[in-house]
C-alpha cells in the first residue's frame, strides 16, 4: 500500500517588483513586433560592448548605416520615450544581470558555456515571473476546475509542452486531450460549446492552421486560453486570457528553447494551484493515479520475469 500523500505547502506567487526587470521583459515581448530591419538594429544593441554609457545615437546611426530618427521610432515602438531611456534600460540590464552572450568558439572554456547557459535560463525565469499577474493564474484554475471538456493546441516544439500538462491534469483526474496534428485540431474545435476550453502554446503565436482551429472554436463560444511569446500575434488577439514568455532571440542559441522552458514554469505554477484549490479531492485522485499504475507496473514485471 502506497502512503496517501498529504498536502503540506501552500503556493503563494512572489511577484517581482523590479519595474526594470519588468520593462526588459515587455521590450522582449515587443520585439516581435519589429521588421526585419529594425530587429537587426535592436540585435546590436543587445551586445554588450557595443553599448557603453557615452555611445551616442549618431555613432550608432553612422555604424549600422541607418537614420538617427530610425532608431527612436524603435525605442518608442518598445515602450522607451526614446532613445536615452532605451540605452539606459539596457545599460542598467547589462550591469546588474552580468549579461553575457554566448559565443562558441574552440577556446570558450566549458565552464563559460555552462555559466552562459544558466543565466539565460535564470534570466528569462525571472523576467517571467515579472510578468505574471496572480489573479490571471487564479482565472485560468477556476476554468480548468470548471469546463467539462478541456483541450490542448501545440505544434512544433510547443506539443511536448502540451503532453506534459495533459500528463499532470490526468494524474489529478482531470480529463484533458492535446492535438498537434492540424486536422484533428479542426474537427475538435468544431464539436466544442461554451463549456469548452482550450489552452493553446505557441511561441510565435501565429500558426496559420493552429489559429484556424483556434477561430472555429471562438465561433462556437469555447473559451482560449493562450501561452506565447508574441504580444503582437493573432493568438494574444483571439484568447480569452493571455500568459507571456518572455525571450529574446538570440542568434545563436534562438528562443524557443527558452520559451519551452518559461512555459512549462508557468504551467507548473498552474498545476500547483490546482493542487492547492482543491486539495482533498485532487490529491485522492493523484493517489489513486500512483496505486494504479504501481499495480500494473508489478504485474507486468511479474509477466516478464516468467
Amino acid at each position: 500500500m502506497i502512503p496517501i500523500m498529504r498536502l503540506n505547502f501552500k503556493i503563494q506567487i512572489t511577484m517581482n517588483n523590479d519595474d526594470e526587470l519588468k520593462k526588459i521583459a515587455k521590450l522582449k515581448l515587443l520585439i516581435n513586433t519589429l521588421n526585419r530591419t529594425e530587429i537587426v538594429i535592436i540585435n546590436w544593441l543587445f551586445i554588450p560592448k557595443n553599448l557603453v554609457e557615452n555611445t551616442s545615437i549618431k555613432e550608432i546611426a553612422d555604424t549600422l548605416n541607418v537614420s538617427k530618427s530610425l532608431i527612436v521610432k524603435i525605442a518608442k515602438k518598445l515602450g522607451c520615450s526614446g532613445f536615452k531611456e532605451l540605452k539606459k534600460l539596457l545599460l542598467n540590464y547589462f550591469q546588474t544581470n552580468d549579461y553575457q552572450q554566448l559565443n562558441i568558439t574552440e577556446e570558450n572554456p566549458f565552464n563559460n558555456i555552462i555559466k552562459n547557459v544558466e543565466f539565460s535560463l535564470i534570466t528569462s525565469i525571472k523576467e517571467t515571473i515579472s510578468l505574471i499577474n496572480e489573479k490571471k493564474i487564479s482565472e485560468v484554475v477556476k476554468l480548468i476546475l470548471e469546463k467539462e471538456k478541456i483541450l490542448l493546441f501545440g505544434v512544433g516544439g510547443s506539443y511536448p509542452i502540451c503532453l506534459d500538462f495533459n500528463h499532470k491534469l490526468l494524474r489529478l483526474g482531470i480529463y484533458s486531450e492535446t492535438y498537434n496534428d492540424f486536422h484533428l485540431m479542426s474537427l475538435a474545435s468544431t464539436h466544442l460549446n461554451s463549456n469548452s476550453l482550450i489552452i493553446v502554446i505557441s511561441t510565435s503565436g501565429n500558426s496559420l492552421e493552429l489559429i484556424s482551429s483556434i477561430e472555429i472554436a471562438k465561433k462556437n463560444k469555447s473559451t482560449i486560453i493562450g501561452i506565447t511569446s508574441n504580444i503582437n500575434s493573432k493568438l494574444q488577439k483571439l484568447s480569452d486570457l493571455i500568459l507571456y514568455s518572455p525571450v529574446f532571440k538570440d542568434p545563436l542559441q534562438g528562443h524557443n528553447g527558452l520559451a519551452r522552458i518559461c512555459q512549462l514554469f508557468i504551467l507548473d505554477i498552474i498545476y500547483l494551484m490546482l493542487v492547492q484549490n482543491n486539495p482533498s479531492l485532487l490529491l485522492r485522485n493523484l493517489n489513486h493515479t500512483i496505486e494504479s499504475n504501481s499495480a500494473t507496473h508489478k504485474q507486468y514485471m511479474n509477466k516478464k520475469n516468467l
